[in-house]
C-alpha cells in the first residue's frame, strides 16, 4: 500500500549505527530498557517510563524471569533489558517495532508522522494491540481514516478485523463507487467473498433501481404561479429524458460507476429547462425529489448491506 510518491520519503528500517548494533534511530544513550525484535541484532535503547506508560504489557515483559530449560544447555536465554548485552526480546519485524516507537518516542511532534503511508499505520497498530497501547492504536486510527493511499477495500478489511464499526460504512460507500473490475486479487483476497458478495450485490441493486428512475420523469410539483400544468410537465419530461443532442438528466442515473446518489441530485440543480416550467415549479420539483424513492430506496439498499456486515 506504500505509494511511490511516499516509498523513499522516509529512511529504511533497520539503520543502525557505525561499528555497532545500536539502532540508528532508536537508542538514547541514557536508556533503561534495551529491546531487541526477532531475527535481528539491532538494539534499541528507549526510556522504559514512558514505554511502559503508554504499552503497559512492556512492564510485564520486563519482570518476567527468563525461561530456564535444564534439558537444553544450548538454549538462548531471553534478556530482561536491563543492559545492552541483555537486551529484552520481543515479537515483531524492525519495521514492525520502529513503527510503534515513532509513534510513541515522536508522536505528533514531527510533521512527517502525518505523511507516512497506511502501510505503516496499519504495522503500528498492529503492534499496539499486541502490546496495549491504547495510545498508539488511537493514533493508527485517526492517521488511517484519513490516509489517502489506503484503498477502501483494504479500508474494509480493516474495519471488519478490527472490529472498528465507524470504518465500515465510509469503506463500503466507497467501494460501491470503485469499479470491481479494479480490484487486484491482492484486493480481492483483503476483502473476502462474503464482504465481495455484499458490494456486489448492493451495486446491483442500486444500478437496477437507477435505471428504472431513469426511465420515467418524476411528477412535477405545481407552483401556484405555474402557466399551464401540461406545458409545464412537457417542459420537464423533455429536460429529465433529453432532447435533440441535449443530454437528459436521466443520463445521470445510468452511468456505468455509480456515483454518489447526492452528486447527481445536486447536478439536477443545473440542467436546462424551457421557460414554459417556471422557477417556482422547478425548485419544489427538484426539492421533491430528496424524499422520492429515487433516494429512500436506494438508502435502503445500502443500510440493508451495512446491517450485514456489522454482524459478520
Amino acid at each position: 500500500m506504500t505509494t511511490s510518491s511516499t516509498a523513499t520519503t522516509f529512511p529504511p528500517p533497520g539503520l543502525r549505527q557505525p561499528g555497532t548494533n545500536k539502532s540508528l534511530r532508536y537508542f538514547c544513550e541514557d536508556a533503561s530498557l534495551f529491546i531487541s525484535v526477532d531475527n535481528s541484532d539491532i538494539v534499541y535503547g528507549v526510556w522504559k517510563t514512558r514505554l511502559i506508560q503508554v504499552a503497559t504489557h512492556f512492564g510485564v515483559l520486563a519482570i518476567l524471569p527468563p525461561p530456564k530449560d535444564e534439558s537444553n544447555t544450548n538454549q538462548e536465554v531471553r534478556g530482561d533489558g536491563s543492559s545492552f548485552d541483555c537486551p529484552l526480546k520481543v515479537q515483531a519485524t524492525e519495521e514492525e517495532f520502529e513503527a510503534f516507537l515513532e509513534c510513541i518516542y515522536f508522536g505528533e511532534s514531527i510533521a512527517l508522522l502525518k505523511k507516512r503511508p497506511a502501510n505503516f499505520w496499519i504495522k503500528a497498530y498492529d503492534m499496539a494491540d499486541l502490546y496495549h497501547s491504547e495510545l498508539v492504536m488511537e493514533m493508527a486510527k485517526k492517521h488511517l481514516a484519513v490516509c489517502p493511499d489506503l484503498h477502501p477495500a483494504n479500508f474494509l478489511n480493516l474495519a471488519m478485523n478490527w472490529h472498528i464499526e465507524e470504518w465500515i460504512e465510509p469503506a463500503f460507500r466507497a467501494l460501491l463507487r470503485t469499479p470491481l473490475s479494479s480490484l487486484t486479487s491482492s484486493q480481492l483476497r483483503e476483502l473476502g467473498y462474503s464482504a465481495y458478495l455484499h458490494v456486489a450485490e448492493t451495486k446491483e441493486r442500486i444500478s437496477k433501481h437507477r435505471a428504472l428512475c431513469a426511465l420515467q420523469a418524476p411528477p412535477v410539483v405545481h407552483h401556484n404561479a405555474c402557466r399551464g400544468a401540461e406545458a409545464c410537465t412537457s417542459a420537464w419530461k423533455y429536460a429529465w429524458w433529453g432532447e435533440a443532442e441535449k443530454r437528459g438528466a436521466a443520463a445521470g442515473f445510468v452511468h456505468p460507476n455509480l456515483i454518489a446518489i447526492e452528486k447527481i441530485m445536486n447536478g439536477l440543480a443545473n440542467i436546462v429547462i424551457s421557460w414554459q416550467m417556471t422557477s417556482g415549479c422547478r425548485k419544489l420539483t427538484l426539492e421533491s425529489l430528496f424524499r422520492t424513492e429515487i433516494v429512500l430506496k436506494e438508502e435502503l439498499f445500502i443500510r440493508e448491506a451495512l446491517n450485514e456486515l456489522k454482524r459478520m
